[in-house]
């Protein structure tokens, strides 16, 4: 990333099974959609309609941390936020969120603040439930390994659900985490790992294997904090900075 990630990590994290998604390059993007898909086509395909003011630079993107655990991705005009627990100010126009886990006082806040019930949201199963009972209605519900397809003008993403590593203690069962293969359908893509809310133990062997290579992962070590990794480097691990903007490029595979 062109803005340095900060605060390098010199603590006692155990990451070898996440460092081992970010080995070794990506996989080359089939026609019309993002790079990195697995062979099985997606559970869902949604479409969402481009606005007409003039695209960002081609293949350029962003993400910002955001509130608590929440993190904003923006890439040509497909803004998607992941965890949110708040809307910053001004309030983005979010195309699609992203759950991994249901968190009452989150969603509750987010309903108040009028969060559109229209609102795409990928999720589990159980936060479906909870998700319904607020008044969402557009809800795609994901299993390990299901991929949704979202196309957005010229931007192309594929979203996979992985399994999710929070523990039993911490969190309600019914957890994910997410592999985001985002990309122009004409083989640039950028893959980011989202965790969870927490990193425990039991992490699965099989993410690398069917998904390797990712550009980044984005981790919760604690609460309130966000670590960036990423190949460019060398598997370095830093803190993010809140509500700091991080541009990011796809590149061709």
């Amino acid at each position: 990333m062109k803005n340095q990630l900060i605060g390098r990590v010199r603590g006692r994290l155990a990451l070898p099974a996440l460092l081992a998604l970010l080995h070794a390059g990506g996989v080359a993007a089939p026609q019309g959609q993002a790079a990195g898909a697995g062979a099985a086509g997606p559970r869902y395909t949604l479409r969402l309609s481009a606005e007409r003011a003039a695209p960002p630079p081609r293949l350029s993107g962003s993400l910002q941390f955001s509130g608590e655990r929440g993190v904003l991705i923006r890439y040509q005009g497909l803004t998607i936020f992941s965890d949110p627990a708040a809307l910053p100010e001004p309030p983005p126009a979010v195309d699609l969120v992203v759950l991994s886990h249901f968190h009452p006082g989150h969603i509750e806040r987010l309903a108040r603040q009028n969060l559109a019930r229209a609102t795409p949201i990928v999720c589990t199963g159980q936060s479906a439930l909870a998700l319904r009972a607020l008044g969402f209605r557009n809800l795609y519900i994901m299993e390990t390994w299901d991929a949704i397809h979202v196309n957005k003008g010229a931007a192309r993403l594929r979203l996979t659900a992985l399994p999710g590593r929070a523990g039993a203690a911490l969190l309600p069962a019914g957890t994910m985490d997410a592999m985001l293969d985002i990309g122009d359908g004409k083989g640039a893509a950028y893959r980011i790992y989202l965790s969870g809310d927490s990193m425990q133990r039991g992490d699965s062997a099989a993410i690398p294997r069917r998904l390797p290579g990712a550009d980044l992962a984005l981790l919760h070590p604690d609460g309130g904090r966000l670590l960036g990794v990423e190949t460019a480097a060398d598997g370095v691990i830093n803190y993010l900075r809140r509500d700091e903007v991080y541009p990011f490029k796809a590149r061709k595979r």
